[in-house]
């Protein structure tokens, strides 16, 4: 795995700063952020990578997936012994065409025609960061870039998973980036979405999301190869589950149906009983519309069973179409390493929401993790990973 976020830029340091209850929101200073409510957001700093020749600097988002992939690569050495053409990426379609078009229209606004510079929009396209990652590191078998907002890179994940288990190829790049933009920041402004301090998921006084960015990259591999070449098998992907609500265009079903649906499909198609998952890792964004009916949704699935949970969107902000991959890194860690985070800023339990939250790190054996995302349109996905046993 590799990842990119506003506490990490490896999975070590990531994992280390979510345990500790370290947090990225801060004061933006990427954009002029004094005309706006919230000021805050958990942004990434240190990452700049360039084109091979050093001519163009990448938009943020494929910066990130391009850190967060080469970390990923290297650790698991399946280049070394896959057949390219038998290695396929999948990525959530970022919001990378967005930065370009921002500098492009600004410049214009301010200078006109005379003042752009073309190569800004070198990478509008929306599946940049796919065609990217997979021209870089020599990838020739299936690419495509999933669009179903901040569900997409779970979906990703998912359909990927698929991939493979159909036999068209032994390993899959996959998971998503995305960053900060004003264009979104303003946009979820404008909805009243946005939470003038860190935001707290499923607290009782929460008041919307904070913004975040980053990157999340899985290396999903065919079982028996990765056993032939000697990987190191960090879980596997029991299943997942995708749903389109069809209720509303930026709220959730009132009864959480997607919620609802995704996971349980994620766990019918695994054949796993809620009572193997140790906990859910949440969607969790802070709004009070979302928090209420994710928490309500995991009640319904788990019925009696005294189900944790937890958010990490309290300490990296809701990273939007890369907060399925990033979730999904830690949802993996606390398998691979006997810990469940602790959920950021959450203090008070808010008596509507029947569940569990984790408000602080526990040590504790990780059995299996359902990880949820759910975006605008009503997309919503729920990956569930196990541990492996070999």
């Amino acid at each position: 795995m590799g990842v990119i976020s506003a506490i990490g830029n490896d999975v070590q340091e990531f994992f280390r700063n979510l345990c500790e209850g370290q947090s990225g929101i801060r004061e933006v200073t990427i954009f002029d952020c004094s005309p706006y409510e919230s000021r805050i957001g958990a942004t990434v700093s240190g990452i700049e990578e360039k084109t091979s020749a050093g001519a163009l600097t990448f938009p943020r988002p494929i910066q990130f997936a391009l850190s967060a992939a080469r970390e990923a690569l290297e650790f698991s050495g399946v280049l070394e012994k896959t057949d390219p053409r038998r290695i396929g990426c999948f990525l959530a379609g970022a919001g990378c065409s967005v930065f370009p078009v921002e500098k492009y229209y600004r410049d214009y606004v301010r200078g006109g025609i005379s003042a752009v510079n073309r190569r800004d929009l070198y990478f509008v396209s929306g599946d940049a960061t796919t065609n990217v990652i997979a021209d870089t590191f020599h990838l020739y078998g299936p690419r495509n870039s999933i669009f179903s907002a901040c569900s997409s890179s779970g979906l990703a994940i998912g359909l990927a998973f698929d991939l493979i288990r159909m036999g068209q190829v032994d390993a899959m790049v996959a998971g998503g980036a995305d960053g900060f933009s004003e264009f979104t920041f303003s946009g979820f402004h404008s909805l009243q979405s946005v939470s003038p301090s860190p935001c707290k998921p499923f607290d009782c006084f929460r008041q919307g999301l904070s913004f975040g960015e980053g990157a999340g990259i899985l290396i999903l591999e065919d079982e028996a190869h990765a056993r032939e070449r000697g990987a190191s098998i960090l879980a596997e992907i029991g299943s997942y589950g995708m749903l389109g609500e069809g209720y509303n265009l930026t709220a959730p079903h009132p009864e959480g149906i997607g919620f609802v649906r995704t996971m349980e499909q994620a766990m019918r198609s695994a054949r796993i009983s809620a009572e193997e998952v140790t906990y859910v890792n949440a969607h969790g964004t802070a709004t009070p519309m979302n928090d209420y009916v994710e928490g309500n949704a995991i009640q319904k699935v788990f019925r009696d069973k005294e189900i944790l949970v937890n958010s990490i969107k309290g300490l990296v902000g809701h990273c939007m179409g890369a907060a399925g991959a990033v979730e999904a890194v830690s949802s993996v860690l606390s398998i691979q390493e006997g810990v469940i985070p602790g959920t950021g800023n959450f203090s008070e339990p808010d008596p509507q929401i029947p569940v569990e939250v984790r408000r602080e790190t526990s040590q504790q054996r990780v059995n299996a993790v359902l990880s949820n995302s759910a975006g605008f349109g009503g997309n919503n996905s729920s990956v569930l990973f196990r541990s492996y046993s070999g």
